[in-house]
């Protein structure tokens, strides 16, 4: 008894917050029905960490024990190869903890301590590998795996996203759609809407799981979205990984005003691992959307109205189809000819992906809607195509997301196919925010 009362004590005592569910101090949580569920926390970075572990302890430690070690488990790391794996990360983690800002570090702390005080099984070293693990993995994988094209294909690399908006959209409004393909363990049973109202920078809201402070799917009250897809590439740097692709995702979408601001920000992290980052504004002087394609020491932006330069036709490289000025399309590959020095490889199934969806994106130019938008960032449901099958009733890997940047508005399909999309408005800020307040 004495267990179970004292976490509920300690949440009491930093205050209460309206809202159905759970709460502690500021933060609540919300049942959004059909088993989903938004977990706000807002105040200060630890505060809101100590929210997140306190409301959300045992999928923090979920996340931080079983989903790490299925992460490995499915790269075919021998399970009892994964206990030293874990060590040597964590360490590695440490040691590239000096690229992170100290607000995150203090707000995953937070999420330590509350899960702790909670009664859960969760250390700091746990959260802060749970936010790096897939920047410290790969610095290392992609230089070995990289040449080994069927390696890459046999894994399925596979993200996708678009921003459409002007003519491309039913009525002009700016739609991102974000699909994050990734490992279903764990994650599709604890996975949640987060909305965060910090004490600096905008407030948001990200499609997560309890224990990322860092974000996959995220939009912000400045009408900012990102996400990020996978691109193997030589151009890293072992055991060098900066503050990783979520953490710097996080600190775009909590201080980016404007879309420049976005990819200043990704262009000045430090970087260890290459990534395409797909970025939207649909409420800035600077309306649209772009794809950052970076490596360790390369980046390039595509613009919506980029275009194909005339001398890379001569030459066997992916080559961009969408040729519409209000719409880029990303997968799993660089289309920016110049990255290709960083030696990469366009896999077969990121090539796939990339026509299809953006076929069937050209195919709907001008009636996009929020329907149609679903449908499109939702293209591979079961049974299309085959890709995952023909049995609906299966988890999805990881979420599938739809943002109106220009209402401020998502929806999400994450849990199990069968399940209904999650709806959220996320509310205007009510004073001014951004780049100005954030934490050096």
């Amino acid at each position: 008894m004495v267990f179970i009362l004292v976490p509920l004590l300690i949440c009491l005592a930093m205050g209460t917050a309206s809202g159905d569910g759970s709460n502690c101090g500021k933060g609540y949580i919300v049942d959004l029905g059909e088993g989903k569920y938004l977990m706000h926390l807002e105040g200060s970075p630890y505060e809101m960490g100590y929210q997140h572990g306190c409301l959300a302890g045992e999928q923090v430690e979920r996340m931080t024990k079983e989903f790490v070690k299925s992460v490995l488990v499915g790269y075919d790391i021998p399970e009892d190869l994964i206990p030293e794996l874990l060590k040597l990360a964590k360490e590695i983690a440490k040691k590239n903890e000096k690229y992170i800002p100290s607000e995150f570090i203090e707000e995953m702390r937070g999420i330590a301590d509350g899960a702790k005080d909670a009664g859960y099984n969760v250390e700091y070293e746990d959260v802060l590998l749970l936010n790096m693990g897939f920047d410290i993995i790969l610095s290392v994988a992609y230089p070995i795996a990289t040449p080994i094209v069927a390696w890459q294909d046999r894994k399925g690399i596979a993200c996708d996203g678009f921003v459409a908006m002007d003519e491309a959209t039913s009525d002009g409004r700016v739609l991102m759609g974000r699909s994050f393909m990734f490992n279903p363990e764990v994650f599709h049973e604890v996975a949640m809407l987060i909305e965060q109202y910090p004490e600096k920078g905008h407030r948001f809201v990200s499609v997560s799981a309890p224990g990322f402070v860092g974000v996959t799917a995220a939009m912000s009250s400045a009408g900012i979205a990102i996400g990020m897809d996978m691109v193997p590439a030589m151009d890293t740097k072992p055991f060098v990984s900066g503050m990783g692709c979520l953490l710097t995702a996080r600190q775009v979408v909590q201080y980016a005003d404007e879309l420049s601001d976005a990819i200043n920000l990704v262009k000045g992290s430090k970087r260890g691992v290459p990534w395409l980052y797909i970025v939207g504004d649909g409420q800035g002087k600077e309306k649209g959307g772009a794809v950052l394609e970076v490596s360790a020491d390369k980046f390039a932006v595509r613009y919506l109205d980029y275009k194909y330069p005339n001398w890379a036709m001569y030459y066997d490289l992916p080559r961009q189809i969408e040729d519409k000025d209000d719409l880029v399309v990303v997968a799993n590959h660089y289309i920016v000819p110049e990255m290709y020095l960083t030696i990469s490889h366009a896999v077969n199934d990121s090539l796939w992906r990339y026509e299809t969806l953006t076929s069937l994106i050209l195919d709907s130019y001008g009636k996009i809607d929020v329907e149609k938008g679903k449908e499109l960032v939702d293209y591979l449901h079961p049974p299309n195509y085959g890709y995952y099958g023909t049995d609906e009733n299966i988890p999805v890997p990881a979420t599938r997301t739809l943002f109106d940047l220009t209402n401020l508005e998502l929806w999400s399909l994450y849990g199990m196919y069968t399940d209904p999309w999650v709806h959220w408005k996320l509310e205007p800020e009510s004073q001014a925010a951004g780049l100005d307040k954030a934490d050096s």
